[in-house]
């Protein structure tokens, strides 16, 4: 069956036309844990299990983005990712691979026949919602955004407006400080340049304030742009919360490189405000987590890496930032953590800052780290180059004091507050898939994990096995000591599995007294074995708690099953829950396994 997800209809949940992604799946429960995350944050959906109806649906819906299964049945993924790619009207959609198979090779395969992202089975979550975003954005032809100009002279206006209008922005027009900032309220544009010598009301320093102090504007990126070019003019725009500052007349090339730079990062900050909108809206984000998260963050020390080889450059960076932050110097001090910022000189002579900085951004932990690349003050060509790579600020020398205190400042109030909305989606992903009793994954989240390590399974991978674990006589401790005693008694049981079992297992509830562990890379020997150990450190000591008015004696009963040829995950889920049976009518408080040919 193939066609629309209905839950968000075609505006989506924030109100702005919603971005359309085709899910090329065969699995239900692949396709179930897709659809309901791209509609629970923000995504329409197109959904088809025959891979042979995705090259017409993707020219009939002409999607944002497709997901692709690569083992279906009828045709390969990487067959139908082929079509589209020599398709002149469908070879710009990106298509993100997934597969349940995670072999030397594959990544390449994979993007050799024109896919652009590769995610292995079973899915990260985070990882899902982290990669579908950035994918869609590598899949456009340009970044288009909308960018309001802010100059009391018309002439002004209508130059950037014609140099802004060439490489494909919608710009918005102001002639006051007051009217911006009216006017990006009420529009929300993607970037603002503010002059600041305005006659009359508010001069720019003051719009940049006022921007900055309402929750509605203050996650826009502001580039002051003026005449001005004395430092103390300079460091007075950074401190009223302004991202950049250029002095006229302005440079093109380096505007435009500073111009996309930011609004790379906006793009990020908007998924990511978007995605907590919708969690707020589904519940899944409480009241008291409302409030802007950049309120709770004024104060900004933190831990600052200095990667330079001139020491008296390295003293000056140190003496600056050292008064509000924890500095250390790659190779000669002690790391301090996880930095919060690092600064790179390209004009190091001992190394390559720009393999650094592009090194940092292509890492994943430290791709979202925010960068300060020092340059010379006259070499142009360089600073372009820092800003292409991806660095997110840049300063030149020699460097000036409190401009440095200025720019760390921005670049650490930016990355706290973007950290608090990726901390915020989390703890809506972390409630979206775990049962709220107990902190252990929820039934819907074991499900989506299943299905893929036994289809890995059973086509060479490591082995998979479950246990089934059921409180004995849970009722009658209900019944007895009442439901409080109850739920403290699956709280603590919750942590008592949590605690025996291993990382890369699954511990979730099924609800009520019954739990799943799901046991990757686990033989069915060694998944008894397990099963025993955790019986014995569950009924080894009475449960005690504020709800309970005595310590109780509590046991469990286990069955243990193993994946097997030709099983489905609702097969080995039935294997083990007789063994369950088979262990509680025994008279409970054991471990009993069960393979295919003794459930025969």
């Amino acid at each position: 069956m193939e066609g629309r997800g209905q839950s968000s209809g075609p505006w989506g949940v924030f109100g702005y036309m919603a971005k359309t992604v085709l899910i090329v799946e065969d699995s239900d429960l692949n396709m179930r844990l897709f659809n309901d995350l791209l509609e629970a944050f923000g995504y329409r959906t197109v959904k088809t299990k025959d891979g042979r109806q995705a090259v017409p649906l993707a020219r009939e819906h002409k999607p944002d983005l497709i997901i692709m299964d690569i083992q279906l049945p009828e045709i390969s993924g990487l067959e139908i990712t082929d079509r589209l790619k020599k398709d002149e009207a469908l070879k710009s959609i990106p298509v993100v691979a997934v597969t349940a198979f995670a072999m030397r090779g594959d990544e390449q395969k994979i993007l050799a026949a024109g896919c652009d992202a590769y995610l292995s089975k079973p899915i990260s979550v985070t990882t899902f919602l982290e990669t579908i975003p950035q994918v869609h954005r590598l899949g456009r032809a340009a970044l288009s955004a909308r960018i309001l100009v802010v100059d009391d002279l018309e002439a002004n206006r209508r130059l950037l407006e014609a140099k802004l209008t060439a490489e494909y922005y919608e710009v918005l027009l102001a002639s006051r400080g007051e009217e911006a900032v009216q006017r990006a309220k009420r529009e929300k544009p993607d970037l603002i340049l503010l002059d600041v010598m305005m006659p009359g009301g508010i001069d720019g320093f003051e719009a940049c304030r006022r921007l900055k102090a309402q929750a509605e504007t203050r996650h826009i990126p502001v580039v002051i742009c003026t005449t001005l070019d004395d430092q103390s003019s300079r460091v007075r725009g950074l401190q009223a919360g302004a991202e950049d500052f250029v002095t006229k007349p302005i440079d093109d090339v380096h505007l435009m490189a500073r111009v996309k730079n930011l609004l790379a990062l906006k793009v990020v900050t908007d998924e990511l405000r978007a995605r907590e909108a919708s969690g707020r809206k589904l519940g899944v984000i409480e009241e008291e987590l409302r409030p802007d998260p950049l309120d709770q963050h004024r104060l900004v020390s933190g831990n600052v890496l200095v990667v330079d080889d001139n020491p008296n450059q390295v003293g000056r960076i140190k003496a600056a930032l050292g008064i509000e932050h924890r500095v250390a110097v790659m190779g000669q001090s002690e790391p301090l953590g996880s930095p919060d910022l690092v600064v790179v000189a390209v004009t190091a002579k001992a190394f390559d800052g720009f393999r650094v900085i592009a090194r940092m951004r292509s890492g994943e932990p430290t791709r979202h780290l925010p960068i300060l690349a020092v340059v010379d003050a006259d070499d142009r060509a360089r600073a372009l180059r820092a800003l292409e790579l991806g660095a997110h600020d840049i300063i030149t020398r020699p460097l000036d004091e409190d401009e440095l205190i200025a720019r760390a400042r921005t670049l650490m109030r930016r990355k706290r507050y973007m950290d608090a909305l990726r901390a915020r989606l989390d703890h809506s992903l972390e409630l979206a898939i775990t049962d709220q009793l107990t902190g252990l994954y929820n039934r819907r989240f074991m499900a989506a994990q299943l299905g893929p390590l036994i289809q890995r399974a059973q086509c060479g991978g490591d082995p998979v096995s479950l246990m089934i674990v059921d409180i004995d006589h849970f009722k009658r401790i209900n019944d007895t000591h009442g439901h409080d005693a109850g739920d403290a008694i699956l709280r603590e049981f919750s942590v008592r599995l949590a605690s025996n079992v291993r990382p890369s297992d699954f511990a979730c509830r099924m609800g009520g007294e019954e739990f799943v562990v799901i046991m990757p890379r686990t033989s069915g020997d060694t998944a008894c074995m397990a099963a025993e150990r955790l019986r014995r450190q569950i009924c080894a000591a009475p449960f005690q708690g504020a709800r309970l008015s005595e310590p109780l004696d509590v046991t469990i009963s286990i069955g243990v099953a193993s994946a097997e040829a030709d099983d489905d995950a609702d097969t080995i889920l039935k294997r083990a829950d007789e063994a369950l049976y088979e262990a509680k009518t025994a008279g409970r408080n054991r471990v009993i396994g069960k393979t295919a040919r003794s459930a025969a």
